[in-house]
C-alpha cells in the first residue's frame, strides 16, 4: 500500500517539473521571440542588419534555428562606403549553445553549428576602400565543435551589381573544432580549427579585364586539395583562335583536367609567419598556351618582396607534371614561338624559405627529371630550334634529333636588317651531359659536368653577311664575353660531324674530343686538350670581288683570353677547290698537325691569323697540288716541326706529253720537270702581320738530289716579251720572303732545245751540283737588302763547273757580278752552245776556261782566259753542214795547244737582249769569249 503511494506521489512530482519545465520552455521561447530581434539590434554594433523569418529553439539540449536569415547593410553615412556584402541564409541550427552566455557576454560554445543554403554577395568599390572606423565589440571566445554549410553560393560582383566578377556555387564546407578568442583575433587566420572540408561543384573568377578562370570541381580539405576540369582563360577570342595580345602582360589559356595536393599542412606558425607543406603536387594533362605581351607594351617586372624571417615558405616533397603541353605565341598570336609536347616532369624536395629567397634562385629542390616527346622555339626572327626527345635530370641531359633550321629565306636575310650575320642549319641526332651540376656562387652563374656527347652533328652555314653589311641589332646585343658565366667541362665529344658553309668550306667526318674545358667568367678559358680525329677539311675558292670585299678592316670587340694548352689534328686530309671548280686542286694527304699553348686575346684576334702558339708539328703523307692547266705537284711524306721541314720525293711534273704541251702554245714557253729526293728547312716562319701581308723566312733551306729538267721547243714562235732579272724578280715579289741560306746538294739540271729540223732534242747538263746561296731576300716594303751571293758547284757536259754570283735585289740598274771556272770539259760537249750561237763546233778538251763578267740590265763584259789540248774546230753552214775550205783554213790557223797557257780575251759591251733571260746573257758572254780565243773568222 505505501509502495503504491509512493509511486502516485513520484510520477505527480515528475509531472509537475515537466509541465513546469514545458510551461517555462514555452514562456522563454515566447520571450527570446519578443526579445531577440531587440536585443540583436542593440548588441549588434557591425554595419550590417541582421534579420530572420522564423526561429526555434529548444532549452533542453540548448539548440536554436533560424530560417531566412538575411544580412544587409545598415542606412548609415558613417558606414556607407564600407559596405561591401549581402547574404542570405536559408537555414541556421546551432546545437548544444549556452544561450544566457551567448545573449549576456556574446561568447558563443556550441556543439554545432549547420548553415544551409547560404547566398553571400560580394560588391567590389569604384575606388579604394575607406578605413572603417566603427568599433566592433567582440566576446571573449568562440567554442564551435563543427561547422558546417551545406549548398552554399558566393557571388561577386562589380559596385552596380549589374556584372559578376566571381562565382562558386553548391559549396560544402565542415570544419571541426573551431577556436576564436582574443589571441586569435590578430592572427592572418583569425581562428584554429582542429580539420576542415570544403567542396565546390563549380567556380568562376574573373581575374582581370582579359583572364577568367574556373574549375568544375573544388575539394581542400587539411590533407588534400583537388581541382577538376581546372581553366584559366582569355576573355576575348574569336571562336578557337586567339586576338593579340595588347596588354602590358600576357595572356594564358590553361586547361588541366585535373590538378591535386595531398597530405598538405599550411597556415601561420606562432610567428604569424606563411608555411605550406606538402608530400606531393601533382598537374595531370596540363594543356598552356601562352599569348605574350609586345615588349613596347609589357609591363616592367617588379621583384617580389617577402617580407619573412627565418620562417619556411614553402616545402613540397614532390611536384608532378604528368602529359603536360605548353605553347608560347607571338604577340600578334599568328604562329608559336615555343612550343613543348608530353611533358613528364617530377621535382622532388622543393623548398622556399628566408634562406633560398637571397638566392639568385630562390627555390631550392634535391632531385628533378624533365620529359618531352617534342619541342619548338624561335630564337629569333631568323631561326627556329626543335628536337623530339628530352630527358633533363638533375644529373643528366639528353636531346634527340635536334634541329636548328631557318625561318626566312636566303633572299630576306640579305636584304633585312637580322639579330645575326650568320643563317644556319644544324642537327644533332643526340645530346648528351652527364654528371651536372650548376648553381650561383657570389652571385656568378656556374655550370659544371663531366662530359658532353653528340653524335653526328651537321652544321651548314647558309649564309653570311659580309663586313660592310654588318647586322645592327646584333651589334647592339653583342656580349661582351664569349661565355657570360663559370663554365667547367670535363670533357666534351663530338662524333661523326660535319660544319659546311657553302662555297666556302666542308669539315666532314670530324671526331671532336674536348678535354679539361674551364671557363672563368671574365677572365680566362682555358682547354687543356683538344683533339680532332680524322677530319676532311675542304675550302672552296673565292671569287676575286668576294675576297676583295671580306677583306674590308672592321673593329670589333673582343675581350676573351683563350688558352689551349694542347691542340691536336689527327689522321686529317685537306682539301682546296678552286672557285668554279668541282675538283680540289691541292690535297694536303693523312696528315696530323699540333699545336702547343695556344693562345687568342684581344691583341692576336685583330691579327689575319688570329692566334699565337708555342710550337708546331705537322705531319702528312704528302701533298698533291694541281698548280694549273699544266703542271702536278706531289710529295711524299712531309714534316713540320717547330721551324724545322722535311719534304720527301717532290716531284713536279707536266699533265701533258711535249709534243701535245707544245701543240697549243702560242709562243715559246719553257716545259720543267723537277724531282727533289728531300727537302730540308731550319727555323722556318711563316704568317701575316700586323699589316696583313704574307711572310716566309728560314734561316737554311736544303734541296737534295734535286734533279730538274727544262725542255724548249723553237717551234712556236719567240716570245717576244721582256724578261725581268733575277734582281727585279725578287725586289718586285709580292710578300715578304726571307732565306738566309739555300743549299743545293748532289742535284742534276738540265737544258734541252730542240728546233723544227732538229734530230732529237739538244741537252746542256749541271750535273752533281753542290750550291750555297746567302741573303735570298724579296724586296717588299724593304729600302735595302744585303746582296744575294751563290756559289756553284758542278759537273758541266763533262767538265767541272765553279761560279760565284752576285747581286742585289735593292739595285734598279740590276747590276751583278758572276766569276769562274770550267775545267776539263770536252771540246765536244759544248756543240749544243756552239752550233745554234757560233755556228761551229769543235772537238778536242777543255782544260780551263776561266771567266769575270760585271753587267747590268743592259750590257756586261769583263775577262775572260782559256786553255785547251787537241782542239779543232768546224764552221757549219745555217744547215749544219761543214764548210770545209773555211774548216780547214781555221784549223791551220788557231793554235791545236795552248802548251800549258791560258788564252786571254776581253768580252766587252755584250748588249743583254731583254727578250732573253740572265742566262742567255751569261751564256752570250761566255760565248763571244769562245769567239775571241779560238776562232779568227
Amino acid at each position: 500500500m505505501f509502495q503504491k503511494k509512493w509511486i502516485k506521489i513520484t510520477s505527480i512530482v515528475l509531472g509537475s517539473v515537466l509541465a513546469i519545465l514545458f510551461i517555462l520552455s514555452i514562456i522563454i521561447t515566447s520571450l527570446i521571440n519578443q526579445k531577440l530581434p531587440a536585443i540583436i539590434a542593440e548588441k549588434n554594433d557591425t554595419p550590417y542588419h541582421f534579420t530572420y523569418d522564423d526561429l526555434s529553439f529548444s532549452l533542453l539540449n540548448g539548440s536554436l534555428a533560424l530560417r531566412d536569415v538575411e544580412v544587409s547593410p545598415k542606412d548609415s553615412t558613417m558606414i556607407k562606403d564600407s559596405i561591401d556584402i549581402t547574404g542570405k541564409v536559408k537555414e541556421i541550427d546551432i546545437v548544444g549553445v549556452n544561450f544566457i552566455k551567448l545573449l549576456t557576454k556574446k561568447e558563443l560554445a556550441a556543439l554545432k553549428i549547420k548553415i544551409i543554403e547560404p547566398t553571400v554577395n560580394f560588391f567590389e568599390l569604384d575606388g579604394p576602400k575607406m578605413k572603417d572606423t566603427t568599433q566592433v565589440k567582440v566576446g571573449q571566445s568562440i567554442y564551435v565543435n563543427s561547422l558546417v554549410i551545406k549548398r552554399g553560393q558566393f557571388n561577386m560582383l562589380t559596385s552596380d551589381g549589374k556584372h559578376k566578377v566571381a562565382k562558386i556555387q553548391n559549396i560544402n564546407i565542415d570544419f571541426d573544432g573551431i577556436r576564436f578568442n582574443e589571441r586569435t583575433v590578430e592572427k592572418k587566420i583569425p581562428f584554429r580549427f582542429d580539420k576542415f572540408e570544403i567542396k565546390v561543384d563549380s567556380m568562376f573568377f574573373k581575374l582581370n579585364d582579359h583572364q577568367y578562370m574556373v574549375s568544375s570541381q573544388v575539394k581542400f580539405n587539411d590533407k588534400e586539395l583537388l581541382l577538376k576540369d581546372y581553366r584559366l582563360k582569355p576573355i576575348h577570342t574569336q571562336g578557337k583562335t586567339y586576338l593579340p595580345n595588347t596588354y602590358d602582360s600576357d595572356i594564358f589559356d590553361i586547361e588541366a583536367p585535373q590538378l591535386l595536393l595531398n597530405n598538405t599542412d599550411w597556415g601561420f606558425d606562432q610567428n604569424d609567419k606563411l608555411y605550406f607543406k606538402a608530400d606531393g603536387l601533382k598537374f595531370t594533362a596540363p594543356n598552356i598556351n601562352i599569348i605574350t605581351a609586345a615588349k613596347v607594351n609589357k609591363a616592367p617586372k617588379q621583384k617580389i618582396k617577402v617580407n619573412t624571417k627565418d620562417a619556411q615558405l614553402i616545402d613540397i616533397k614532390k611536384f608532378e607534371i604528368d602529359n603536360g603541353k605548353i605553347k608560347m605565341w607571338h604577340p600578334d598570336a599568328s604562329r608559336a614561338k615555343f612550343y613543348i609536347q608530353n611533358v613528364q616532369t617530377v621535382i622532388e624536395g622543393i623548398k622556399l624559405n628566408e634562406l633560398t629567397r637571397t638566392s639568385e634562385i630562390p627555390i631550392d629542390y634535391k632531385t628533378f627529371k624533365i620529359k618531352l616527346d617534342s619541342m619548338y622555339y624561335e630564337l629569333n626572327e631568323m631561326q627556329y630550334v626543335r628536337a623530339s626527345h628530352l630527358n633533363f635530370t638533375t644529373k643528366d641531359f639528353v636531346l634527340k634529333d635536334f634541329k636548328m633550321k631557318p625561318l626566312i629565306s636566303n633572299q630576306q636575310f640579305v636584304n633585312n636588317l637580322t639579330s645575326s650575320n650568320t643563317l644556319l642549319d644544324i642537327e644533332a641526332p643526340i645530346l648528351r651531359l652527364s654528371n651536372n651540376e650548376w648553381g650561383f656562387n657570389n652571385q656568378q652563374f656556374y655550370f659544371k659536368t663531366s662530359a658532353i656527347k653528340l653524335d653526328e652533328v651537321n652544321v651548314k652555314l647558309l649564309n653570311q653577311k659580309n663586313e660592310r653589311q654588318v647586322a645592327q641589332k646584333a651589334e647592339a646585343a653583342a656580349q661582351k664575353f664569349l661565355i657570360n658565366f663559370d663554365l667547367q667541362i670535363d670533357t666534351i665529344r663530338i662524333k661523326k660531324s660535319r660544319f659546311l658553309a657553302a662555297n666556302k668550306f666542308d669539315f666532314n667526318h670530324v671526331d671532336v674530343s674536348l678535354l679539361g674545358l674551364k671557363n672563368k667568367y671574365g677572365e680566362q678559358l682555358n682547354v687543356n686538350h683538344l683533339i680532332i680525329n680524322n677530319p676532311k677539311f675542304t675550302l672552296f675558292g673565292q671569287p676575286k670581288r668576294v675576297a676583295q670585299r671580306g677583306s674590308v678592316k672592321q673593329e670589333k670587340s673582343f675581350y676573351d683570353i683563350i688558352k689551349v694548352k694542347n691542340t691536336s689534328i689527327k689522321n686529317g686530309v685537306l682539301q682546296m677547290v678552286p672557285f668554279g671548280s668541282q675538283k680540289p686542286n691541292f690535297t694536303l694527304k693523312s696528315f696530323n698537325l699540333g699545336f702547343a699553348n695556344l693562345k687568342v686575346d684581344p691583341k692576336t684576334i685583330k691579327n689575319s691569323i688570329p692566334f699565337v702558339y708555342d710550337g708546331v708539328v705537322l705531319k702528312s703523307q704528302g701533298i698533291d697540288f694541281d698548280m694549273s692547266k699544266y703542271y702536278q705537284l706531289n710529295t711524299s711524306t712531309l714534316e713540320f716541326k717547330n721551324g724545322n721541314l722535311i719534304v720527301n720525293k717532290l716531284l713536279l711534273k707536266p699533265k701533258l706529253s711535249r709534243l701535245a704541251y707544245v701543240s697549243q702554245l702560242k709562243k715559246e714557253e719553257d716545259i720543267y720537270t723537277v724531282n727533289v729526293q728531300q727537302i730540308k728547312g731550319n727555323g722556318i716562319q711563316w704568317g701575316i702581320d700586323q699589316s696583313k701581308d704574307f711572310y716566309l723566312n728560314a734561316s737554311n733551306m736544303i734541296l737534295d738530289q734535286m734533279h730538274a729538267n727544262i725542255y724548249r721547243s723553237k717551234v712556236p714562235a719567240d716570245d717576244t716579251s721582256r724578261k725581268s732579272m733575277f734582281s727585279e724578280k725578287l725586289r718586285k715579289m709580292q710578300f715578304g720572303l726571307g732565306v738566309k741560306q739555300l743549299n743545293i746538294v748532289r742535284s742534276k739540271l738540265e737544258y734541252e732545245e730542240e728546233g723544227p729540223n732538229s734530230n732529237g732534242a739538244g741537252k746542256l747538263t749541271f750535273s752533281d751540283i753542290n750550291a750555297v746561296a746567302k741573303n735570298v731576300n724579296s724586296g717588299y716594303k724593304k729600302s735595302s737588302l744585303p746582296d744575294v751571293v751563290l756559289d756553284w758547284k758542278s759537273h758541266f757536259m763533262g767538265g767541272d763547273m765553279y761560279a760565284n754570283w752576285s747581286f742585289n735585289p735593292m739595285n734598279l740598274n740590276e747590276n751583278f757580278r758572276i766569276k769562274g771556272y770550267i775545267k776539263n770539259m770536252p771540246a765536244k760537249n759544248m756543240d749544243p752552245f756552239l752550233k745554234p750561237y757560233l755556228k761551229v763546233s769543235a772537238e778536242g778538251r777543255f782544260n780551263e776556261i776561266n771567266f769575270n763578267f760585271a753587267g747590268n740590265n743592259n750590257n756586261a763584259g769583263g775577262d775572260f782566259t782559256i786553255r785547251y789540248n787537241d782542239l779543232k774546230v768546224n764552221i757549219l753552214k745555217d744547215n749544219g753542214e761543214k764548210r770545209k775550205v773555211l774548216s780547214a783554213l781555221g784549223n791551220v790557223l788557231v793554235s791545236k795547244n795552248t802548251k800549258g797557257n791560258s788564252k786571254q780575251a776581253k768580252v766587252e759591251n755584250i748588249e743583254r737582249d731583254q727578250q732573253k733571260s740572265f742566262f742567255n746573257f751569261f751564256l752570250a758572254c761566255i760565248l763571244d769569249g769562245l769567239k775571241e780565243t779560238i776562232l779568227i773568222i
